[in-house]
């Protein structure tokens, strides 16, 4: 672990971490240098959003608003106040989001490392779709301790997020 940089760095300017909308949906998003199997962990994490909200939000392309890259190292990451943890026994940075803004404090992209890419169920995927989708606060349990996608028939995904999505985006 010593390679590890940990946040607060004098360099880093505090953001706000409001949640936030999209100006229009579907959010575009891209998977960049990852495995086969990590792959299809987000498009599995993409579904079950989807399959709650009973609407389509997420469009897959080359390079979109979110961008999911992949990595089995902290080499050259700094983990700050976004870090995301799992915890399945062991207690490690499962992913890092990276807010881009504009002139205006608007946010105008997100990169979101996911580390440990050959885990056999994914589940932090959907946690980090969900700040993509705008949810930078955790709303419930799930978003607090991620759950594995092995059993897709336990609910995963509070009501809380689900009911602030709609609320944001003005779904039915």
């Amino acid at each position: 672990c010593s390679d590890i940089n940990l946040y607060p760095w004098p360099e880093e300017e505090e953001k706000t971490n409001g949640d936030f909308k999209w100006e229009s949906l579907p959010i575009s998003y891209g998977i960049i240098n990852c495995t086969d199997l990590q792959e299809q962990h987000i498009q599995k994490a993409e579904e079950v959003i989807e399959e709650y909200l009973g609407q389509d939000i997420y469009n897959f392309v080359g390079y979109g608003k979110v961008n999911f890259y992949c990595q089995n190292s902290f080499d050259n990451v700094l983990l700050n106040w976004e870090t995301d943890f799992w915890d399945t026994g062991v207690y490690f940075p499962a992913s890092q989001p990276y807010y881009e803004f504009d002139d205006n404090g608007e946010i105008m992209n997100i990169k979101i490392i996911l580390f440990a890419e050959n885990r056999r169920c994914g589940g932090i995927e959907v946690h980090e779709l969900l700040h993509g989708a705008g949810l930078r606060s955790h709303y419930g349990p799930w978003m607090n301790r991620e759950i594995e996608l092995c059993d897709t028939n336990t609910m995963i995904v509070g009501q809380e997020a689900l009911d602030r999505l709609k609320e944001l985006y003005g779904l039915g």
